[in-house]
């Protein structure tokens, strides 16, 4: 069996502009996980290098913007470099991650309790303003943080934003040596979805307490990214007249406030799921509750069906969907149209892992409403 074709597009940051810098690149493995919440999750490549491919992905690696593609130009995943593994001999290299850098910091404190004279005026929360290193925002774009600590006057607390700024708006370097043996030449690429960026963001909303479509107050949150990386989809935002408070006080990153919400389902106590995926579109839908998918436990080539009985790449399945083993007891021979939770043989894919050339894993189980019911009533730890 000839082994498909992938093309690895290397694009530069988008905060650098995205453009195409090398494409097709010829890689030892490549592997990449989706989840039926966040999307896009992960990909790892690796490739022969020598000196001149080694310094450059040591120096430019970061945050590249990487589109991952099929034989038939159909984008199978898409994300940024978080971090590079470098090997060359006996040493070893790694930059990154990206996650663990800030370039704009802003220290969260408690106000001093009390005067000079002993008097109690203070003991109040209070966050400083934000500090920001531009140059490296043009670089790998603004990556938030907030620093606690406790009480101290506001100075200090700016201070130590300032100092965190320091220390971690680089990304970090490490090293090691091996005096004995040694490796050839190789890079490994380790990439993150872009979802993983609404970690480093807050998003506020003080100046109302009104309620709003669900739906409604998270496109605000995914369109409040201060890269504008993210776009709310077209055909695949789904409307959610739930009625929740709009009030967000900041102390929350995007990532947060998107899965308090999306966890509450809607007025049907249907479960909704989200991700990001091509071209950076999120979409947020009901989980589905008909199976789409189908193979045979006894076929050893792993065939995967569609419902209209075609062939399915196992680099093409995606999170978020019902497979059924169709072999199996009570699968029968077609596709349900019945609730797959009722079928032992039906599994909704929670997460996947693809592994070049035709590996395919998959985590998964049952749809549930329980959990969107006790979400709306505050016992969402609960279950």
């Amino acid at each position: 069996m000839t082994a498909p074709i992938f093309s690895i597009n290397v694009h530069s940051p988008l905060a650098a502009g995205g453009q195409l810098e090398t494409g097709a690149l010829t890689v030892n493995s490549y592997t990449h996980t989706m989840q039926a919440v966040g999307g896009y999750e992960s990909a790892t490549f690796t490739m022969a290098a020598n000196a001149d491919i080694i310094n450059d992905w040591l120096i430019s690696g970061l945050m590249r913007h990487i589109i991952v593609k099929d034989a038939a130009g159909q984008t199978i995943w898409e994300g940024f470099v978080d971090s590079v593994s470098l090997q060359f001999g006996r040493v070893s290299i790694q930059r990154g991650p990206v996650l663990a850098v800030t370039n704009k910091v802003a220290c969260k404190y408690t106000t001093v309790r009390y005067d000079p004279l002993g008097i109690n005026f203070g003991g109040k929360p209070a966050i400083t303003p934000y500090e920001e290193d531009t140059d490296m925002q043009d670089i790998y774009g603004i990556l938030e943080g907030i620093v606690s600590t406790g009480e101290m006057h506001e100075d200090d607390a700016s201070e130590i934003a300032r100092t965190h700024l320091a220390e971690f708006k680089y990304p970090e370097t490490t090293h090691n040596v091996i005096f004995l043996g040694g490796q050839d030449p190789m890079v490994t690429v380790n990439c993150k979805g872009y979802f993983a960026l609404l970690d480093k963001y807050t998003y506020s909303k003080i100046d109302t307490a009104l309620d709003i479509d669900l739906s409604t107050k998270l496109q605000r949150v995914v369109e409040g990214d201060p890269n504008s990386y993210l776009q709310v989809s077209n055909t695949s935002f789904t409307e959610n007249t739930l009625q929740v408070n709009e009030y967000e006080d900041g102390e929350k990153v995007a990532r947060g406030v998107i899965d308090d919400l999306v966890a509450r389902g809607d007025d049907l106590d249907q479960r909704h799921v989200w991700g990001v995926y091509n071209d950076r579109k999120f979409r947020y839908y009901p989980a589905p509750t008909v199976t789409d998918l189908a193979f045979k436990m006894s076929d050893a080539g792993g065939i995967i069906l569609d419902k209209f009985g075609q062939r399915v790449h196992p680099w093409s399945v995606v999170p978020a969907t019902w497979i059924t083993i169709s072999d199996l007891t009570l699968g029968g021979q077609q596709i349900s149209n019945t609730d797959p939770n009722a079928v032992t043989s039906s599994v909704f894919i929670e997460t996947l892992s693809f592994t070049a050339p035709y590996e395919l894993n998959i985590t998964g189980g049952r749809v549930s409403t329980l959990r969107q019911k006790l979400y709306r009533l505050g016992l969402g730890g609960k279950y």
